[in-house]
C-alpha cells in the first residue's frame, strides 16, 4: 500500500489564533482514515486547506504524488481529490439525479456519459429510487448521501467526508457505514471527519486525533482506543492510565 495523501508540517493562523498548526498526516491508498477530535479542535480547517478553500499559513500537501499546496478545489476536484459538507447544500429545486449529474460532468461534456456515472454513484449510495426526486423532498440522512453521490460522480481518487453521519439516527448510521465501506471496496480512498466513535472504530484503517489544531495520536483504532492522551481529551484527564 502507497501514500495518497501527505501533510506535512500544516499550519493555519487567524491572526493569533493557530486554528491548525503543524500537523503532519499520511493518508495510503485504498483505506478509510478518520480524523477526529473534540469540536473545535480543526478538523473542518484542515479539510479546508487539504481541499484548496482555505490557503495554509506554511506547510505542503501532496497528492497522488504531486505538491497540490494551495491549489484550487476545482483543479483538485479534476485531479480526484473532492470533498463533501458538513451542512449538506443540494439544489432543492433539481431532480436528485440532476444535482448528482453535476458533479459528472467534472470530466466529461456529454449528457449521457454524465448521466451515466450520475446513476452509477446514485446506485452506490443507495439513491437510485429516489433518481426523479426533487432534493427538497428528501430526508437528511438522503441529503447527506446525496453529497455523497454528487462527489462520487466525479471520480474520485480521494474523497473527503466531513460529518457525513451527523444528526442520523442508528439505523441510517449503519446504512451509511455500509455505503462508506463499499466506496472503499471501489478502491476509492475515504477520509472522514466523524464523531459517531462506534463507527469510526468499525470502519476505519487508520485514525488521526487533533486537539487545539494540534496532532495529538495516530495509530490502528484499537491503538487510538487505548491512548492516554485521547482518553484525556475526550474524557478529561482522570479517566487516563
Amino acid at each position: 500500500m502507497s501514500e495518497i495523501l501527505k501533510i506535512e508540517h500544516l499550519s493555519k493562523h487567524f491572526g493569533g489564533l493557530k486554528a491548525v498548526n503543524d500537523v503532519n498526516m499520511t493518508v495510503q491508498k485504498g483505506e478509510i482514515h478518520a480524523l477526529i477530535g473534540p469540536n473545535g479542535a480543526g478538523k473542518t480547517t484542515l479539510f479546508n486547506l487539504v481541499s484548496g478553500f482555505l490557503t495554509p499559513t506554511s506547510g505542503h500537501v501532496t497528492f497522488d504524488g504531486h505538491d497540490v499546496t494551495g491549489a484550487k478545489p476545482y483543479h483538485l476536484c479534476s485531479k480526484g481529490l473532492v470533498r463533501t459538507y458538513q451542512i449538506v447544500q443540494p439544489f432543492r429545486g433539481m431532480s436528485t439525479l440532476d444535482n448528482v449529474m453535476v458533479g459528472g460532468f467534472t470530466h466529461t461534456n456529454k449528457v449521457s456519459v454524465a448521466r451515466e456515472k450520475a446513476l452509477r454513484a446514485l446506485k452506490i449510495t443507495k439513491l437510485e429510487n429516489k433518481a426523479d426526486v426533487q432534493a427538497r423532498s428528501l430526508n437528511l440522512c438522503e441529503q447527506k448521501r446525496l453529497e455523497v453521490a454528487r462527489a462520487l460522480a466525479t471520480e474520485p481518487k480521494l474523497i473527503m467526508l466531513d460529518e457525513v453521519m451527523a444528526g442520523l439516527n442508528p439505523t441510517e448510521v449503519t446504512e451509511v457505514m455500509d455505503i462508506v465501506t463499499g466506496i472503499k471496496e471501489l478502491g476509492i480512498t475515504v477520509v472522514i471527519i466523524e464523531h459517531i466513535m462506534q463507527a469510526v472504530m468499525s470502519i476505519s484503517d487508520n485514525i488521526t486525533v487533533i486537539s487545539f489544531g494540534e496532532k495529538i495520536a495516530e495509530g490502528k483504532p484499537d491503538e487510538i482506543a487505548r491512548n492516554e492522551d485521547v482518553i484525556a481529551v475526550y474524557l478529561g484527564s482522570d479517566y487516563a492510565i
